[in-house]
């Protein structure tokens, strides 16, 4: 069931990013260089913030849950432990900054 809820999510998310790209680089969508512009630029954003919990969060998750299956060996807490470490690195990793009050 696993699977098939990772699967269908990426499906989902390849052919957003298939539609929406076409769309941006259409002849037919009448947008100004400048709009179309902004437009792959914020797509782009959007692809990164897209990316960041696919890479962090799917792909850890989903090799802590299917290693067991496949190598029949339990993690047991010790996938806990893995999966939570694995947020407090990425954690640490980000610059902090507090923001100004305006």
């Amino acid at each position: 069931m696993l699977v098939c809820e990772f699967g269908g999510t990426s499906i989902i998310i390849v052919f957003c990013i298939w539609r929406i790209t076409a769309l941006i680089r259409s002849p037919n969508n009448h947008l100004t260089t400048k709009t179309r512009n902004m437009q792959i630029n914020l797509f782009r954003a959007l692809l990164i913030q897209t990316a960041v919990p696919i890479l962090f969060s799917y792909i850890p998750l989903g090799a802590i849950l299917v290693f067991p299956v496949v190598s029949g060996i339990s993690l047991g807490a010790f996938g806990n432990l893995l999966q939570y470490s694995h947020y407090r690195c990425i954690l640490r990793s980000f610059p902090h900054r507090s923001i100004p009050n305006r």
